[in-house]
């Protein structure tokens, strides 16, 4: 990862009009003593993120692109829909997680980070997502699909970001 990695954190934050905030800052205070996620988007605007202060620039710019991608689709379908068919449906739930891993292995693959696959992310969708395990299977599968993709250069969202910070600067 390059050096001036904390500024791409900053520059992706604000380039796609979100603001970072401690998940201590959040409405529900009990929420992020138990929550098992580490971060997550809210209507579109601000990601929480677990124990900010402590987190190294790769880790917060990995889960900055995972929740944008969240965002992305909230904005698309409207913040209550998103939310409603994320809660009640685990097929949508499934897809939008794989989805959101695709960009933290294109940002893996892009910055050299060789202990995290698509394994690793399959098992962070069954500790935290509550899905079954037909669910989990097709994830893996994607997933999988997908890593391959990322290897050919059919995934540049990430790239393709980190191209435009190094030209703004």
């Amino acid at each position: 990862m390059p050096t001036d990695k904390k500024k791409f954190s900053t520059w992706l934050a604000a380039e796609h009009g979100v603001e970072i905030r401690d998940m201590r800052e959040t409405n529900f205070p009990l929420f992020w003593k138990f929550a098992k996620a580490g971060a997550f988007a809210k209507a579109g605007k601000v990601i929480f993120v677990k124990n900010l202060e402590k987190l190294n620039e790769e880790s917060l710019c990995r889960k900055l692109c995972h929740e944008l991608r969240h965002i992305e689709r909230q904005r698309s379908k409207g913040w209550p829909l998103y939310l409603a068919s994320y809660i009640f449906s685990q097929k949508f739930r499934r897809d939008d997680e794989v989805l959101a891993y695709t960009r933290n292995m294109e940002f893996d693959f892009l910055f050299g980070v060789k202990d995290r696959g698509p394994g690793y992310y399959v098992d962070q969708m069954k500790k935290i997502h509550f899905l079954k395990s037909r669910h989990i299977r097709i994830a893996r599968k994607k997933l999988n699909e997908r890593s391959r993709k990322i290897e050919n250069g059919a995934f540049t969202w990430v790239r393709d970001n980190y191209k435009k910070y190094l030209g703004s600067k």
